[in-house]
């Protein structure tokens, strides 16, 4: 039937011995209704998944805090590892560990899997614990710190939650290893690593454990060098070479390309103020940090080209685990990928990065980063990390006989 309906023409359906009748204006009103009803669920939910659900206290006793705990594990080290954000938290100031799953990773975990993208490094010498925790959202990270003082108290108190879950988890792990005489391994990235400062200073330093720390890889954690004066770490030392123990590696990958102002001023008035949060996160262990937070103040920046502060070594290859730049066409995944020859001797250092050489003319898909690196900075070092862990622990096992 080609029969033209006007707007307010009524459609007639007969059912039976009766008739429906109604308008197509009816129609439109009610389509409208739904169509409203379906934006309110959408953005209801959009909302909820953002800012989380409330939390518990994790039990540390119980498996499902827990992406990895390798108890029964018969490695010669044992290592405890910190994932970095991995959701958004737009809404809220701390995630729920409840709602992660189980396996580490998120919508903005960068990786698949962050045990095997990430902790894997290590792992082929370390039996891995990787606990889950009430990481802080982007409403936390992102509050700017420098102009106000109004984001200071819930700021620090996010910090606290967050860092409180990972000194318990550590504990945890230091009462509880199966064989108390084997070394441990530290490692994280990002938050975790910017976290794991204070578990150290808190929680390994100065106990009875303190002598096991092989060395701390904190990498992407933005660890100011001032923490080593003696005001926070009193004991725990910043390596200064392949071979140091008891210690802390840090490091922030960037390009020539990048602006250290960038940092500050992501979007609007949202930025990453990392200086600020370790101030926050070590009770105001200094002056209030002033300043952009790139160039403010020094940070910690052991090249793992050469795990000292010198610039050049070498490039074991990256691992190409990571969503956030993808293989290069014909690279086998599970393979190194390594640069061309000569490239790593153009590696700097400054203080506030490993600058290396624009990295795009073998990896093509990190070009998209404006020379941050920061998202693969463990995957981008990987092959460095899998062979300097085994220098280390040789010369971990080899103090021991002395």
């Amino acid at each position: 039937m080609s029969t033209m309906l006007g707007r307010s023409t009524a459609l007639k359906m007969t059912l039976g011995s009766g008739c429906l009748s109604f308008g197509l204006s009816s129609i439109g009103r009610r389509q409208s209704s739904m169509l409203a009803l379906g934006a309110g669920v959408v953005a209801t939910s959009t909302f909820l998944y953002l800012r989380g659900r409330e939390s518990l206290k994790p039990d540390y006793g119980k498996v499902e805090t827990w992406f990895a705990y390798e108890k029964g594990g018969g490695k010669r080290a044992d290592l405890f590892y910190a994932h970095p954000t991995t959701h958004a938290g737009l809404a809220r100031w701390n995630m729920s560990w409840e709602d992660m799953g189980d396996t580490c990773t998120g919508p903005i975990a960068g990786d698949p899997d962050l045990i095997l993208g990430q902790a894997s490094a290590w792992a082929e010498e370390a039996n891995v614990y990787a606990p889950k925790y009430r990481q802080m959202g982007f409403l936390s990270q992102g509050k700017d710190l420098e102009t106000t003082d109004a984001h200071l108290d819930a700021v620090k108190e996010s910090l606290d939650l967050a860092a409180g879950d990972l000194e318990s988890a550590f504990r945890h792990f230091l009462d509880n290893r199966p064989d108390p005489s084997r070394p441990i391994i530290v490692a994280g990235h990002s938050q975790g690593a910017i976290l794991l400062t204070r578990v150290l200073a808190t929680t390994l330093q100065g106990s009875e454990h303190e002598g096991k720390l092989v060395a701390a890889y904190l990498c992407g954690g933005y660890v100011p060098t001032d923490l080593f004066d003696g005001t926070v770490f009193k004991t725990i030392k910043a390596c200064s070479g392949p071979t140091d123990t008891q210690c802390v590696v840090a490091y922030d990958t960037r390009t020539p390309e990048f602006k250290p102002e960038s940092m500050n001023h992501i979007a609007g008035p949202v930025g990453l103020w990392a200086h600020h949060l370790h101030w926050l996160l070590h009770d105001r262990y200094c002056e209030r940090p002033t300043g952009t937070d790139d160039v403010g103040k020094a940070r910690l920046q052991i090249n793992p080209g050469t795990w000292t502060t010198e610039g050049g070594g070498q490039h074991l290859g990256a691992s190409l685990t990571s969503s956030m730049a993808k293989p290069p066409l014909g690279v086998v995944k599970e393979e190194p990928l390594k640069p061309p020859s000569g490239w790593a001797e153009g590696i700097k250092t400054n203080n506030y990065s490993v600058c290396v050489p624009a990295p795009e003319t073998w990896w093509k898909a990190t070009g998209g980063m404006h020379g941050n690196l920061h998202a693969i900075d463990v995957q981008f070092w990987y092959f460095n990390h899998k062979e300097n862990v085994k220098r280390r622990l040789a010369a971990w096992f080899a103090a021991k006989k002395k």
